[in-house]
């Protein structure tokens, strides 16, 4: 191929690239606080764990410094009221920062390996130890409102699974 021949790909290229970064960049600013940042604890191997009688722990895996989806989730998710007020009602939260900001989110990331970003894994107390639905990727605050209200109606459901915690038990 020329040299003539390769600017429309170096064009196409350049129009990516900038396309990328503007998904990126274009929206940026700081993040917004989370309207209760002190609902959102530290992952402790613990934490995920509930028994029964206890409430269903959801546990996100987030990389809100350099992932899109993730900086999505948060500017149109976790800061909306009614979101918070949702997750208040059901779930405890745990929040798992990549990289990671101190030795909790290290423990976390290596207890809970994680393929996509953002990751949601709600932990549901169960007679024969915790069970697990996972969701990856951006979900819209109706998406996560309709998985969360349907696990918590059928946590036996067949896509419900038993969880292998750290250290291999059940």
């Amino acid at each position: 191929m020329g040299t003539s021949g390769r600017w429309p790909m170096l064009l196409l290229a350049g129009i990516l690239v900038g396309w990328v970064l503007f998904q990126v960049i274009g929206r940026s600013g700081p993040l917004p606080p989370l309207p209760d940042p002190d609902a959102w604890r530290d992952y402790s191997p613990q934490g995920i764990q509930p028994r029964p009688g206890q409430r269903p722990v959801l546990v996100l895996t987030t990389g809100e410094s350099w992932c899109a989806p993730c900086i999505r989730l948060r500017r149109e998710v976790l800061t909306d009221p009614e979101m918070e007020a949702f997750l208040a009602r059901h779930v405890d939260r745990i929040r798992i920062e990549q990289p990671p900001r101190h030795d909790a989110d290290r423990r976390g990331l290596a207890d809970l390996p994680t393929r996509s970003f953002p990751t949601l894994r709600l932990f549901l107390p169960g007679p024969d130890g915790p069970r697990l639905h996972i969701r990856e990727g951006f979900m819209s605050s109706k998406t996560i409102k309709t998985w969360i209200t349907w696990a918590l109606e059928n946590p036996e459901a067949p896509d419900t699974q038993p969880m292998l915690l750290p250290g291999g038990r059940f």
